[in-house]
């Protein structure tokens, strides 16, 4: 009797013993699915590191630029050089170096530099025209350039405190100033990164220490303030819809409304001192934060993350490096992650033909495959 009631309780236990198992088998397996269903949803878990197809020695250029062709304009202080691309090889020299700017039809190569602008026949190399915008400044200062999109007018600036925030439009053929706005804003003290909307009614520029704004061509004038907040690059969608902004926040707006359509914040231990935006570790955290837009309108390209702190003053091997998130324009959700510059991105910019994905950094060139679908093999 003892014996058959020690068995039942024995069997008792063993079948207590297995439920349990079960029962904490069966839960295990839901909360690991339960994770694994919200890593799938999650941007971040889908976002794959991948590295690049091709890596270039650059030699710190100041500026970059596609040829609409297809060949790789770069720039260094003193001479600027066309590349064939994708296979990075040198194809023409010009004895002038600084900022660069292309026309649409691929016929004209503009370059400026201490207040001038050299525009290059890119077919003879000979210089068509010469634009005296300002006074050479006493040290060195970044300009920026932009052609109109039927190639027509070029609009310049240059971040020089003597002549505040200014941007002139310039037309090509005859070598005349057509006009020039000022951004009126005691507050602001240059004019920077500029771009021509699609159709070349408009043109958007940053300046410093804040502010984005858009200037009416035909008028000339300052009709909006995009935003307040800094910025250290502006793309236009190809169809004009969309208007992304790189800055301490990645924003993209709908330019029929000016509606913010998204944005990509940072963690806040990582952002610049909002006191002190003009600060030079400041304007080299902004600088860093390029945007790209594609050829088709699909895909956004910036970065995803600020350049590490410090990482202006970094001397030694193994630098730190600012990631690149690929990201649909549509809704702003990243899909890729790329491994980025050493230190950080100083140019940011897809191929004429969509098919590439081009960084560049202090001292090398990244080059990624893109496609319709994002990333190709």
């Amino acid at each position: 009797m003892q014996r058959s009631l020690r068995f039942g309780l024995a069997a008792l236990m063993l079948a207590i013993f297995f439920g349990l198992a079960i029962v904490m088998g069966v839960v295990f397996w839901q909360l690991l699915s339960s994770v694994t269903d919200e890593q799938a949803d999650s941007p971040q878990a889908t976002a794959t590191a991948v590295p690049p197809a091709y890596i270039w020695e650059s030699g710190g250029y100041l500026s970059a630029v596609f040829v609409p062709d297809g060949r790789l304009a770069v720039a260094s202080s003193y001479q600027t050089t066309i590349l064939s691309f994708p296979d990075n090889q040198a194809l023409t020299f010009f004895p002038t170096g600084g900022y660069l700017a292309v026309s649409p039809d691929s016929s004209r190569l503009a370059v400026g530099q201490r207040g001038a602008v050299r525009i290059y026949d890119l077919a003879s190399g000979k210089v068509r025209a010469y634009l005296v915008c300002w006074l050479p400044p006493e040290e060195w200062t970044e300009m920026w350039l932009a052609f109109s999109p039927d190639g027509r007018t070029l609009a310049v600036t240059e971040a020089n405190p003597a002549h505040g925030p200014e941007v002139q439009l310039w037309n090509v053929a005859n070598q005349g100033q057509l006009w020039s706005v000022r951004i009126d804003d005691p507050a602001i003290t240059v004019a920077r990164q500029l771009a021509f909307s699609p159709d070349g009614r408009y043109i958007a520029v940053t300046t410093l220490p804040e502010g984005v704004w858009l200037i009416d061509v035909a008028q000339p004038a300052v009709v909006r303030q995009i935003q307040a907040e800094p910025a250290g690059s502006i793309a236009f969608s190809p169809d004009g819809s969309r208007l992304s902004v790189g800055g301490y926040t990645i924003r993209t707006y709908d330019t029929a409304t000016w509606e913010l359509v998204h944005e990509q914040t940072f963690p806040v231990s990582d952002a610049p001192t909002a006191t002190e935006p003009s600060t030079l570790t400041n304007t080299f955290r902004l600088d860093s934060m390029r945007v790209a837009i594609s050829p088709d309108g699909q895909w956004l390209a910036a970065p995803a993350a600020y350049p590490a702190s410090g990482a202006d003053l970094f001397v030694g091997k193994d630098p730190p490096r600012q990631p690149i998130a690929l990201r649909r324009l549509a809704d702003g959700e990243q899909v890729y992650r790329l491994s980025g510059s050493q230190n950080r991105a100083r140019h940011l910019m897809f191929s004429p033909d969509g098919q590439w994905l081009v960084d560049i950094g202090h001292n090398e060139i990244q080059v990624w495959p893109v496609g319709e679908e994002g990333l190709r093999s």
